[in-house]
């Protein structure tokens, strides 16, 4: 964001064009990157760096090369698109759980629904989670339509993979894990107290957790319901629990 070239600016306004701008923001309103963009799309960081390269916005990244390379050869953007296990590999590498994660971390399995996942990212932001940790069954959190489902909050919130039962007990060696479930045998989460550093682990829809990441939790938790009511779908009952994990202490 900021100035435009004046040459830009005046060609802009002269010939009444509609110019266009990628961010990876959360606001996507005329004029949010430049007064003189009328249109701006959210994005992911990757993808606004592959529309910066591409110099358009008019481009079919499936079907159209992003550039040539050195050679004159037709570069897309999947031959330059990070797979899941270079991602995996970098964040292994150089991010880890105690650089940002001091109170609160979330853990996903199977969730394969933008919308899911999306919405759940949303009332993490808003509702103070500081970390979403996924296995390898749940989507990119950074598709276009997870992004905008969370309203480019999942943008703000870190992420982490796990690839196993066992690496997720590694992962989280020294907190406290509680697993959400419907079922009435479980606790009720509002009487619980909540402890220091707690990953609250929730699973897909119909399935649910794996028996093997079951076993890791220390505590099965449920949201009470009324009678008629047998659960919440995923997105509801996350910010359920996220907001009564999340409530100021009354002690």
């Amino acid at each position: 964001s900021g100035p435009l070239d004046p040459e830009i600016a005046e060609a802009v306004k002269g010939n009444d064009l509609v110019v266009t701008s990628a961010l990876s923001g959360n606001r996507n309103f005329e004029g949010r990157v430049n007064p003189l963009t009328r249109a701006n799309y959210l994005a992911s960081p990757p993808l606004v760096v592959a529309y910066a390269l591409a110099g358009t916005m008019d481009i079919d990244f499936e079907s159209e090369p992003i550039g040539q390379g050195s050679d004159g050869a037709d570069v897309f953007l999947r031959d330059i698109w990070p797979s899941h296990e270079e991602i995996t590999r970098v964040l292994r590498s150089s991010v880890k759980k105690d650089q940002f994660v001091e109170r609160y971390a979330v853990v996903l399995e199977g969730l394969n629904a933008p919308e899911h996942l999306g919405a759940i990212a949303r009332s993490a932001h808003a509702l103070g989670v500081q970390a979403l940790v996924l296995d390898e069954r749940c989507i990119d959190p950074y598709t276009r339509r997870s992004v905008r489902v969370s309203m480019g909050e999942v943008l703000h919130v870190p992420t982490m993979r796990f690839t196993s039962a066992d690496d997720l007990n590694n992962l989280l060696t020294g907190w406290t894990t509680w697993a959400l479930t419907p079922h009435h045998s479980a606790d009720d989460i509002w009487q619980l107290d909540v402890p220091s550093r707690l990953a609250l682990m929730l699973g897909a829809e119909g399935p649910g957790l794996l028996d093997a990441t079951m076993k890791i939790a220390e505590r099965q938790v449920r949201i009470p319901l009324h009678d008629d009511v047998d659960s919440l779908n995923v997105g509801n009952a996350a910010a359920a629990a996220f907001a009564i994990v999340g409530r100021p202490s009354t002690s």
